[in-house]
């Protein structure tokens, strides 16, 4: 005992003297329905649907660019003579 009149324990018998955690229980099991339904489903799906939208619309805008600088354009027709015409 120190001079307060506390009993000094070694490490070994100050664990034996904390209560024992209970187990861990497992997380209950959600329905499809439920998880679908969730804030932290719903915030991913418009993120998710935000970036696609974000990505197409750069996509698009840099294909316009890109064909501002340099056009595709058709090959020329091949011209026949009149040999070829035929009636």
């Amino acid at each position: 005992m120190d001079k307060q009149g506390n009993r000094i324990l070694s490490p070994e018998e100050l664990l034996l003297t904390l209560p024992e955690k209970e187990d861990e229980t497992v997380p209950r099991k959600i329905t499809p329905a439920e998880y679908y339904s969730s804030p932290e489903f719903q915030r991913r799906q418009k993120l998710a649907r935000e970036q696609r939208d974000r990505e197409a619309f750069e996509k698009k805008v840099a294909f316009r660019a890109a064909q501002e600088r340099n056009p595709i354009r058709g090959r020329p027709r091949r011209k026949r003579g009149r040999k070829f015409r035929s009636r």
